[in-house]
């Protein structure tokens, strides 16, 4: 049986891209309390928001190029999303973020703020990327993540929480790149997180236990931080673990 037709392209034109028009609803979205007849946010081509699913586009939230957005995602505020992105489950979408390129927002992950995702990078799981972080390249955050501030994470490099209950953090103008991986194991007990001006870069592995963070840094020396009283055997232990 064909989906019943959820929203259409009205003659109204965005101010700023006059290839933008807003949709209307033409039934209710419970989800998101849409009505049938409210105004949602502005698409270029119906293939950018599925007719299918409750996924929807609200406030001035721009969805066009080859974007697309599906499931029961959402786009609001002044978020937009173009080039070849993907927008889906139960994704969300808000702020002033962007999301372009090959960037795949999926899950039930939140972009927000002036956070932009694009190249070929993967935002999934329940991370949350806000801030004026970038993440790109083909980096990956995804389980409880949280990037955030000024950010940076890319190449290859992954950010996530191993053990879906804890959560690994990046803030400040830390940068994450290379094959570097940030996450938490599932033995640990607390959260980590990495923030100031650091950079973790290359194969750098992160060692976390019982509140002590150890990495290489740029220049190759052990950094261990934490106020666990036998700071002393965790050196020891990170060293084994990491040089």
């Amino acid at each position: 049986m064909k989906p019943r037709i959820k929203y259409e392209i009205t003659n109204i034109q965005h101010p700023n891209y006059t290839n933008l028009f807003r949709i209307k609803a033409l039934r209710d979205i419970p989800r998101f309390n849409v009505k049938k007849g409210d105004l949602g946010g502005y698409v270029q081509y119906e293939r950018n928001l599925s007719q299918e699913g409750e996924c929807w586009i609200t406030d001035n939230g721009c969805v066009y190029d080859n974007g697309h957005v599906t499931d029961d995602a959402r786009v609001s505020s002044n978020a937009r999303v173009f080039g070849f992105s993907r927008i889906c489950d139960d994704a969300w979408v808000f702020g002033e973020a962007c999301i372009y390129d090959n960037a795949h927002i999926y899950g039930a992950a939140w972009i927000g703020a002036s956070a932009a995702v694009f190249g070929k990078a993967q935002v999934y799981g329940n991370a949350r990327v806000f801030g004026e972080t970038h993440i790109f390249d083909q980096a990956r955050v995804f389980g409880n993540a949280k990037v955030g501030l000024a950010s940076r994470v890319f190449g290859n490099a992954k950010v996530f929480d191993e053990a879906g209950v804890y959560h690994a953090r990046v803030s400040g103008n830390s940068h994450v790149h290379g094959r570097a991986l940030v996450y938490c194991g599932i033995d640990i007990n607390d959260y980590m997180e990495l923030s100031g001006d650091s950079y973790f870069e290359l194969t750098t592995q992160i060692y976390y236990s019982d509140g002590v963070t150890a990495f290489i840094d740029r220049g190759g020396k052990l950094i261990v931080n934490g106020d666990y009283p036998d700071i002393e055997h965790h050196k020891t232990l990170a060293k084994l673990r990491l040089l």
